[in-house]
């Protein structure tokens, strides 16, 4: 149920070209035995950012000549002088793109096209900072979905991509399809939980490979129901050795 992919041809998508980004830090703590949200903030101050009805990558930068709205937007963007300004094209920006998803939904042939996407970035490290690089993030719903429906959905339909950096496999990248997150688990009333394991390094070194979950999609939890944006999410998880690893002795 994993998802594979090769490189692309350097298209950017919605969730990742927007830079209101989001971070969390979460915490296995094996003392408590439990997941701690430690830090959670948002971006700083908003940046401006719109999605244009039946535009990508190749449009805008050569667009119609007879595109008037489009290349007012720009001339538009290009003319701000002050705060107020900006705050006001930020807000025009806003209202563009929830017409641009309204009006895409409402083209049943070309409805997929407009669904939204939230991309979910983890990093997975020990209390000491160093990379745990062999892990598996799964989400589910831990009580009352004796089918498996929630997870079957997920690997199905709402989580499309999964990739780990080539560079750094401690760093994992998730493509959720926000849309069917809300249609087919959120208004259905269930929701979605989320765990870690970790491979051990060998006999004698482990991770702490918790039991419980932490709860990413609900009607009180939102944290993987932000359409557009990209979630930084810093895992903390503790390294376990036996004490044969490193021990002092008497002469």
């Amino acid at each position: 149920g994993v998802i594979h992919e090769n490189g692309s041809d350097g298209t950017v998508r919605v969730s990742t070209a927007n830079l209101n980004a989001s971070y969390m830090k979460l915490v296995f703590n094996e003392s408590s035995n439990e997941v701690k949200v430690q830090e959670q903030e948002s971006c700083y101050d908003p940046i401006a950012f719109g999605v244009i009805y039946n535009k990508n990558h190749g449009t805008i930068v050569r667009p119609d000549k007879d595109d008037s709205s489009f290349l007012g937007l720009i001339a538009e963007s290009l003319d701000i002088e002050n705060p107020d300004d900006y705050q006001q094209h930020i807000a025009q920006l806003i209202k563009m793109s929830d017409e641009t998803f309204e009006r895409g939904m409402a083209d049943k042939e070309r409805e997929k096209k407009y669904h939204q996407y939230q991309h979910l970035v983890t990093r997975v490290h020990d209390q000491f900072g160093e990379k745990v690089e062999d892990y598996f993030l799964e989400f589910f719903q831990e009580d009352n979905d004796d089918q498996d429906s929630v997870i079957a959905k997920i690997q199905s339909e709402i989580l499309e991509k999964v990739k780990a950096y080539s560079k750094d496999a401690s760093y994992r990248s998730f493509l959720f399809d926000i849309t069917d997150m809300k249609k087919e688990i959120l208004d259905k009333g269930m929701r979605v939980d989320m765990s870690l394991c970790a491979a051990a390094l060998s006999k004698d070194i482990s991770y702490y490979n918790a039991k419980e979950h932490l709860t990413v999609v609900s009607t009180k939890a939102k944290t993987l129901l932000k359409p557009n944006t990209t979630l930084f999410v810093d895992i903390e998880l503790p390294r376990i050795q036996a004490d044969r690893v490193f021990k002092f002795t008497k002469k």
